[in-house]
């Protein structure tokens, strides 16, 4: 069994970074909150898949009241897809585990639970999105950031220096498999299995 918290860039495996598309299963439990400084609403399990590396894959964030976050990590930015939230049609209870299975499949990831299924449809990173949506984002939610290791200026006091920065020349078609927990937040994952599928064309 695995149990993270405290990381703030998704812990990913070591190997698969050139995986195209595959079945990602796995169980998680959310435990019970026993910090008061740490809203319930805050708790979640999160997944990461198409992952070429810390700094650079797709994850999804899943809160127990069901809603379930795409977020885009871009040379170590975090960009929140909000507009593609997902609600989802049941709760994830907390300290019970969860059935989690993932199909990642050319653009197209369906996320099961519960028998209950969501499709994401991954898009690019390339022209993602208007400098003014990305400033927006970083100045209210501060959810855009550099990581230590790009070695490049804090942009959320300035957020139009990262304005160079938004023709990413990424497309999420490979990538391995991982979680992510960030501060107080705190998941377990056990049973993870990865089934490769045939590459498709498009």
């Amino acid at each position: 069994m695995l149990k993270l918290t405290k990381c703030e860039y998704p812990a990913i495996l070591k190997y698969g970074n050139d995986w195209l598309n595959y079945n990602f299963s796995f169980e998680t439990k959310i435990p019970a909150i026993t910090d008061k400084d740490f809203p319930k609403e805050h708790q979640n399990f999160t997944f990461v898949v198409r992952a070429r590396d810390k700094g650079n894959g797709v994850f999804f964030q899943c809160k127990p009241d069901g809603t379930i976050r795409p977020h885009l990590l871009t040379n170590g930015l975090f960009i929140v897809d909000d507009t593609n939230t997902i609600k989802f049609l049941a709760e994830f209870p907390i300290e019970k585990w969860i059935p989690v299975r993932i199909e990642v499949n050319g653009d197209n990831v369906v996320i099961n639970i519960f028998s209950v299924s969501a499709t994401y449809k991954i898009p690019s990173a390339r022209l993602l999105l208007p400098s003014n949506e990305v400033r927006s984002v970083m100045t209210l939610d501060k959810v855009l950031k550099l990581t230590d290791e790009n070695k490049h200026p804090d942009t959320s006091k300035n957020p139009t220096s990262l304005e160079p920065k938004l023709a990413f020349d990424l497309d999420y078609e490979k990538g391995t498999v991982g979680f992510r927990e960030s501060g107080k937040e705190t998941a377990m994952f056990r049973k993870i299995k990865i089934e490769l599928l045939q590459p498709i064309y498009k």
